[in-house]
């Protein structure tokens, strides 16, 4: 497999499993669609939502960013994923169980794999300049005659 396709496999797997964990893991415990809970029933919490927001967030920063940083977004996803596994341990929350699954297997590849992956193109970073030139060189520069910008 190209790196490239590992990197678009990987990080699909952490959208998907966000995804999955975003639109199914949203349901209430205890509560029955389409009928309003009792008061003082639990409903659960958003946290199923909450992680699989942070999962996505983080598949997309994985673009932007070169290999350090990607591992250290993988640990942070498959602790993601290791939150969605633990809220998503109710019967009503399977979703977020099968999103944690998906978000920690893209994040184990992004951890390992990540080296093998192309870098961001370097035209999005503050460009150098090798051969500082003060202002007079530049003066000197177009009393010759020259463009100092080209």
């Amino acid at each position: 497999m190209t790196p490239r396709r590992e990197m678009a496999l990987a990080l699909g797997l952490v959208a998907l499993g966000a995804l999955v964990a975003l639109l199914g893991g949203g349901r209430y415990a205890g509560a029955t669609p389409g009928v309003p809970a009792a008061p003082g029933t639990p409903t659960g919490s958003g946290a199923p939502a909450a992680l699989a927001l942070v999962a996505l967030a983080g598949a997309a920063a994985t673009l932007l960013v070169r290999n350090r940083a990607r591992r250290l977004l993988g640990v942070v996803l498959l602790a993601v994923a290791a939150g969605l596994v633990v809220v998503g341990l109710t019967p009503t929350r399977w979703a977020a169980v099968v999103g944690g699954l998906l978000v920690g297997a893209g994040a184990g590849l992004v951890v390992l794999r990540t080296g093998r992956w192309p870098q961001p193109r370097a035209r999005y970073e503050a460009p150098t300049r090798s051969g500082a030139s003060t202002p007079r060189d530049t003066w000197d520069a177009l009393d010759r005659g020259e463009d100092p910008t080209a």
